[in-house]
């Protein structure tokens, strides 16, 4: 497994990009395994105050889209 971002902080109530580099590993066999894990200490102990944290903005939409672009295709990129 490839580990592309550890410990990402995420922004509070708002939405952001973010671009990674996919090493040619990942894909070698033709496929892509993209997981996303919570931190370690997040949202963790009783149902219930996961709830409230859940509930008062915590988790939210954490993925609403992943885009797999070749990056010199990328249309911010310089040239395109």
């Amino acid at each position: 497994d490839q580990v592309l971002a550890q410990e990402l902080e995420l922004p509070q109530r708002v939405s952001d990009f973010f671009t990674f580099d996919i090493p040619n590993e990942a894909v070698q066999d033709g496929t892509l395994k993209i997981q996303f894990k919570k931190a370690e200490g997040v949202a963790d102990g009783p149902r219930v105050l996961r709830e409230m944290w859940r509930n008062s903005g915590g988790w939210g939409t954490i993925v609403s889209e992943a885009w797999l672009m070749r990056k010199d295709k990328l249309p911010w990129a310089e040239g395109n």
